[in-house]
């Protein structure tokens, strides 16, 4: 479309370049969202993804106990051993390497497509730009049913003599 002289084709790679920043936060924050969208999402999804068997049986349950001695004042399980076993998934939490449960490759190589794009796209209007303007002139001009005006003796590639 740039090439035609068409002169919405600057707009348009703008608003598709913003289209598609706004597709990879959108689909991003909504993929977050869906995966750990409350704690006891999180907490699963931290549980599937730990190799750790106290975090896969316990953080679940560990969550669920603190939740809910939290919330009542009277509960009816022994909240000491509630307590140790809280406690005890708290001490294999600190030490599980969460970036095994939470890996950021699919969001590095989107922010790197993202990024390659735009500077494709910008290289593009540099080295393009003059080309694409003239273009458009010319077309314009031809779709008035004039004929379009001579390039200035500094645009001009050759001068005849």
């Amino acid at each position: 479309m740039a090439a035609s002289g068409s002169s919405l084709a600057r707009p348009l790679a703008g608003a598709a370049l913003f289209a598609a920043a706004a597709a990879i936060v959108w689909f991003g924050a909504w993929r977050a969202r869906a995966e750990a969208g409350s704690l006891e999402a999180t907490a699963r999804l931290l549980a599937s993804r730990l190799p750790s068997p106290i975090l896969r049986r316990g953080l679940l349950p560990a969550y669920e106990l603190g939740r809910e001695m939290e919330l009542l004042a009277s509960v009816d399980f022994s909240t000491a051993l509630a307590r140790a076993h809280i406690g005890e998934v708290a001490r294999s939490a600190r030490s599980a390497d969460l970036a095994l449960a939470l890996p950021d490759r699919l969001a590095r190589r989107a922010a790197q497509a993202f990024l390659f794009t735009a500077l494709l796209f910008l290289f593009a209007v540099a080295l393009f730009g003059d080309t694409m303007t003239a273009a458009r002139a010319c077309s314009s001009s031809a779709a008035r049913g004039r004929p379009p005006r001579p390039a200035s003796p500094s645009r001009s590639p050759a001068r005849s003599s």
